[in-house]
This record gives C-alpha cells, sequence and structure tokens, in this order.
C-alpha cells in the first residue's frame, strides 16, 4: 500500500510534531522505530479480514468491506494524506475521518485542500470532520480547529520531583486480588454521568477485561482516603512511542469524594508505586475533561500531542 520512501514521510511527519519536547533528541532512534511500528499496525486496517469485520459491525448502507479501508490520497506530485473512516464513540452517527499528512507544517491551503479531498473521498459515510494530529504549539490548530484530546506525558524522575502542596487526608492505594468492585464501580459511572452528562461519550467505565489485564500488571489500586475506599486508579504496561511507560488506564472517585482536591495526590501515590517500573507516566485526556487535564498538569505531566478536529459540514462541532 506505501512504499518505503511514503513511509519515511509519513514517519518524519510524526516525529516532526514530538520534536518540541525534551525527551526527543536523546530518545530519537527508539522513537522512529516506533513510529514505523505504528504505522504498520495502522495499514492492518486495510486487510480484508479487518475491512469486512468493520464493515459487517457497523452495517452501513450503500457501502462495502473496501470502504473502510485506510487510502492513500494525493496532494500533488510529492504530498500526501493517509485516511481512513472513523467513528466517534463507534457512533455510525459520529464519522469523522482520521488523516496523516506526509508533512507536519501544514499551512491553510493545505487543510483546504485535504477537507475537499476527503469530503469526496469518503462521501458515502458523510463524514462530519476531520482529525489530525498536532503539535501543541499548532497555530492551524488553534485558529481552525476544536481540541479532540491531549495526551499528556510526564517524566517519572521530573514529577516526583515537582513539589505538590500537601493534602490533609491520609491517601493510600491498596492493591486488589480480585475485582470484586465491579458493580459498585459502574454504579459510580451512573452517578457520575448523571451529574456530568457532557461526558458521557467521553469518560466511559473501562471494560472488566481492561481492569484484570491491569491488575495483571501490577497497576490496579482501590483508592482509600482515610481508610475508607474512595474509588479506583489504574494504568498499563504501554510504551510511549517506544520509551518505557505506564498509561493511565482509570482514575475515578466516588462521587462523596469528588471536587476536594485529591486528585492530584492519588497521581502523585500512583506515581510513587510505579516508579521502578517506568519512565514515562502518559494517557490521553478527552478536552472536555478539564479537571483530569489540571491534575496532570499538577503533577509535572506535559501536553505533547493534540488531536484536531477540523469541520467539513457547516456546524458539526
Amino acid at each position: 500500500m506505501l512504499n518505503q520512501k511514503q513511509k519515511d514521510a509519513l514517519v518524519a511527519s510524526r516525529l516532526a510534531i514530538l520534536a518540541s519536547n525534551n525527551f526527543i533528541e536523546i530518545n530519537e532512534a527508539k522513537i522512529v522505530d516506533s513510529i514505523f511500528r505504528e504505522l504498520d499496525e495502522l495499514l492492518e486496517l486495510s486487510l480484508t479480514e479487518v475491512c469486512l469485520k468493520r464493515f459487517e459491525f457497523f452495517k452501513i448502507p450503500e457501502t462495502s468491506p473496501d470502504y473502510f479501508s485506510e487510502r492513500v490520497i494525493s496532494l500533488n506530485d510529492s504530498e500526501f494524506i493517509i485516511a481512513g473512516i472513523r467513528f466517534r464513540g463507534l457512533d455510525v452517527n459520529q464519522p469523522f475521518v482520521s488523516v496523516i499528512p506526509s508533512k507536519a507544517d501544514l499551512k491553510e491551503n493545505d487543510l483546504d485542500q485535504i477537507c475537499n479531498l476527503v469530503r469526496k473521498e469518503f462521501a458515502s459515510f458523510n463524514p462530519r470532520y476531520v482529525q489530525m494530529t498536532s503539535s501543541p504549539k499548532s497555530s492551524l490548530g488553534k485558529n481552525r480547529g476544536s481540541v479532540d484530546r491531549y495526551t499528556v506525558v510526564g517524566d517519572m524522575s521530573m514529577m516526583l520531583g515537582n513539589p505538590i502542596d500537601g493534602s490533609n487526608a491520609v491517601i493510600e492505594l491498596q492493591a486488589p486480588e480480585q475485582i470484586d468492585f465491579y458493580d459498585l464501580y459502574l454504579q459510580e459511572y451512573e452517578i457520575f454521568h448523571h451529574q456530568t452528562p457532557s461526558l458521557k461519550l467521553e469518560v466511559r467505565a473501562e471494560s472488566l477485561e481492561d481492569l484484570k489485564q491491569s491488575m495483571s500488571d501490577g497497576l490496579l489500586f482501590k483508592i482509600l482516603i482515610n481508610g475508607t475506599v474512595a474509588g479506583v486508579i489504574a494504568g498499563l504496561d504501554r510504551d510511549y512511542h517506544g520509551l518505557n511507560g505506564v498509561s493511565i488506564l482509570e482514575e475515578i472517585l466516588f462521587h462523596q469524594f469528588r471536587g476536594r482536591g485529591h486528585g492530584v495526590h492519588i497521581q502523585r501515590a500512583f506515581s510513587n508505586r510505579i516508579k521502578a517500573k517506568a519512565n514515562l507516566l502518559w494517557g490521553t485526556i478527552s478536552h472536555m475533561n478539564e479537571p483530569s487535564l489540571r491534575t496532570a498538569l499538577k503533577n509535572g505531566r506535559q501536553i505533547t500531542e493534540v488531536d484536531y478536529f477540523f469541520p467539513l459540514t457547516q456546524g458539526t462541532l
């Protein structure tokens, strides 16, 4: 589907997005290798069996399996994008197109051309917007796009050296031997979504299988505040672009403990528990989940990538 020159261009584009972060220069070789692997995984979406499964799952009229394949679309003789259909929250009424351009420094006219081509290429899905990952310093994203989510990364040694205000509560993390609290966990999400309906699609409960994987990784903890079970925090052994790391899978406080400033101290306690096994702590955070973003930034994590939505039709964002 892609020749080596095209792959090199896409990898260079992704690397340029990360270039402003201080861990890039000393780890560039590892990161490049990882981005190549990520690109190969993306291209698996073009496999016949994968396209067929997606076609059968979404059941969209007037489409066929090959419509779900990733596509290479030329912008000119040397530049191109790779694009594929996605559905926000797996909702067929929320179609968008994920785009990776062969260059990172897109201009206004580049974006206009991409949007026009994508609108025509994926017309059968009537996509509402294009999603692209940019540097947090991207002026194009800020001027023309709306933020979908942030990738927020922290160097463990720097984070733990970053002072935070003390807590008036005693916060402990307890590793469970079994997940006997899953029903309570789901009930708390029902309460959370009732209290904050705007985040119902953005912030959702994790599956029992994912929490079991977290427990297997030694990264699942009950949160205790003054001796009372107050929530759940979980991670996964998951590198960040080839760099040793733990990604945050879940962090939820039960409703009676929310809004008291505990989040930053819980994440610091989690960092202390995992510091022997990870160099980076990272995760993605919805732009609508401001409390989680504030907690991450207070702990010394930094925004390294931003996923932007660029509208394809009037008034869709």
